[in-house]
């Protein structure tokens, strides 16, 4: 990563440490919990929130990602019903289709906006973006989404990135999400 990438990622980094505090203070968990409301159900809120402030910054920086996203998301609930999945399952599949690609923020904006074909570079930059986008995932408990996050672009046969996973290796979730993404 070079330096402007850095710097960009550390600026990101910090504002979803900000988002996340300030969506958490949105959060009256006292009056959901009294409500009857599950401590499960008020995770997802939050998460779900969180998505939605994340795609709210990179929409400042590209908003051609962001309606990207929420495509994904719409392709991968659809999915994930015509698979049967359970109401988990496809909450965290369209939590990690809304997210997939929020890594992109951190990268030159010559990069993600250019309409023309990207040269080797600028191409291995772009692949950076998974990577990025499942390290500013917040906390461990969220292992889930970021295996798959960062394998939406892991290919059957071994040839995708980032770690040339194959076959099973590729999380359940990451190849419902490659076949929403390819769309």
């Amino acid at each position: 990563m070079d330096l402007c990438q850095l710097a960009n990622f550390k600026k990101v980094q910090k504002l979803t440490k900000l988002g996340a505090k300030s969506i958490y203070q949105s959060i009256d968990i006292d009056k959901e919990l009294e409500s009857g409301k599950s401590t499960e159900y008020i995770s997802t809120k939050y998460l779900f929130k969180l998505a939605n402030t994340l795609n709210d910054f990179i929409s400042l920086k590209d908003n051609y990602t962001r309606v990207h996203c929420e495509r994904v998301a719409n392709y991968a609930e659809a999915l994930g019903h015509a698979l049967d999945m359970n109401e988990k399952e496809l909450e965290n599949l369209i939590l990690a289709a809304n997210l997939h690609d929020i890594g992109k923020i951190a990268l030159p904006d010559a990069v993600i906006t250019k309409t023309e074909k990207l040269n080797d570079m600028e191409f291995g930059l772009m692949k950076k973006h998974v990577e990025l986008s499942s390290l500013l995932l917040p906390g461990n408990e969220l292992g889930f989404l970021r295996s798959t996050v960062r394998a939406h672009h892991e290919k059957y046969d071994g040839s995708g990135y980032p770690d040339g996973l194959k076959s099973n290796q590729i999380p359940q979730l990451a190849q419902i999400l490659a076949i929403a993404d390819s769309f």
